[in-house]
């Protein structure tokens, strides 16, 4: 089957009156389904906040932590900024904030892995890996299909056995009646099954809980959630 060829694929958006375009590689991609709608979001890679084209001090200073949501019409921004409240929301309409955006998506020829040592040896011969993690909504009509490629993989022989770590992703609030773009959670997964997975979830942390303190709140992935789902992984050289 073909799958997404991350390390090809885009997206750019583009700036009014020519002000910019950034190109940012795919990071992820969440296909959420509810009843017969499928809405496609894809998650672009961070970089640092940055004064663009000035002639020194390109970074911002005090800096943070930058990436984007796209779908079809919706952005959302995502900043990582300390103090961090993860209740901000920067997002809308695509046409409100950009003259538009240029989706670039590559898909390549791949083969699921059917069993460990397929992965254990795809693992080893140095073989691009590409995971699909679907997770179900309680009303039993929704879902979400998780696209991301695998940056971190442990694997054994002696039993044969991998293990997965990677991210970031986008997951949605599954217990929600219409999960949107701002119910997109950014989080890390891990799973050796192919019925459950783990993620990890980044959230407003207080570093001392015992003395709550808003203006020490950093993002930290924390809150670790698990989750029934149908896991598969795809190799292409």
């Amino acid at each position: 089957m073909e799958t997404c060829d991350f390390s090809r694929s885009f997206v750019t958006f583009v700036c009014f009156e020519g002000a910019n375009n950034a190109r940012i590689q795919l990071e992820a991609i969440c296909e959420l389904t509810q009843g017969e709608a499928v809405e496609r979001y894809l998650l672009v890679a961070s970089c640092k906040s940055e004064d663009t084209y000035a002639r020194q001090n390109l970074f911002r200073s005090p800096n943070y932590d930058f990436c984007a949501i796209f779908s079809t019409d919706q952005y959302r921004l995502h900043r990582v900024p300390l103090p961090f409240d993860d209740t901000v929301r920067d997002s809308g309409l695509i046409k409100d904030r950009f003259e538009r955006t240029i989706t670039t998506l590559k898909t390549t020829q791949a083969e699921e892995c059917t069993d460990v040592d397929a992965v254990y040896e795809a693992t080893m011969a140095g073989k691009v890996l590409v995971c699909r993690t679907e997770v179900y909504g309680s009303d039993g009509t929704s879902s979400a299909v998780l696209w991301y490629p695998v940056k971190t993989m442990n694997v054994r022989r002696d039993p044969y056995m991998f293990q997965i770590d990677t991210g970031p992703i986008v997951l949605p609030d599954m217990t929600l009646e219409q999960p949107g773009i701002d119910d997109l959670a950014l989080a890390f997964v891990a799973w050796n099954q192919p019925d459950r997975a783990e993620f990890v979830i980044q959230q407003a942390v207080d570093p001392n809980p015992a003395s709550p303190d808003a203006a020490a709140r950093a993002g930290h992935y924390s809150e670790i959630r698990v989750i029934d789902a149908c896991n598969s992984i795809f190799v292409h050289d």
